[in-house]
Order: structure tokens, then C-alpha cells, then sequence
């Protein structure tokens, strides 16, 4: 399936931890403060696990109230649905490739 993480951070600390977590589990930058690509529901929730840790490290002198993490799955079929205006969107660019090693 594939991930969308949506973050509003105001330390810039925390929101490049959050960055760096979802660039660890494969997902790509889409826009500054946003990121998609393809995970299991496994990888999503131990990801999901991993930025509530990082986020809850923090002290509220670190964090306001506003800020926030969003994780969304999207499936395949949905991701038909979607409307692109401007850049163009080609889901392939993030979908994870399988491969054989001979």
C-alpha cells in the first residue's frame, strides 16, 4: 500500500528526526514537509511507532500544541482516483520494485 506523511513541526530539530525516520523506512520527499511511498501495513506501523516515540521525546518547550504528524495508507485503486494538477504525479516513481537476484 502506499503512505502519505504529512507533518506540521515548528523545531526544526523534531521535523528533521520525523524526516529522517520516513527517509529510513524508503519513503521519498514529495513537497518540504510531506512524504509518500510504498510500505507494508507492518513497515506503516512500526514507522507510525517510531515517529510517536521521536515526537514524544520532546518537551512541550520543544513542540507547541499545532504541531503534528499525519500518516494515511492509500490503495492502489485509490490512488487511480486521484487528481493531478500542476506537477506531474507518476506513481511509479515511488512504488517499491520487486526483483530477483539470480
Amino acid at each position: 500500500m502506499f503512505v502519505w506523511v504529512f507533518y506540521d513541526i515548528t523545531s526544526n530539530k523534531l521535523r528533521q528526526q520525523i524526516a529522517d525516520a520516513c527517509m529510513d523506512d524508503g519513503l521519498t520527499r514529495f513537497q518540504k514537509s510531506i512524504f509518500f511511498g510504498e510500505l507494508s501495513t507492518a513497515r506503516m506501523k512500526k514507522l507510525g511507532s517510531r515517529i510517536e516515540g521521536i515526537f514524544g521525546g520532546y518537551s512541550s518547550d520543544d513542540k507547541t500544541e499545532a504541531d503534528s504528524v499525519l500518516l494515511f495508507s492509500l490503495c492502489d485503486s485509490c490512488l487511480n482516483e486521484k487528481i493531478v494538477i500542476g506537477r506531474t504525479f507518476d506513481e511509479d516513481t515511488y512504488r517499491k520494485q520487486a526483483f530477483v537476484i539470480l
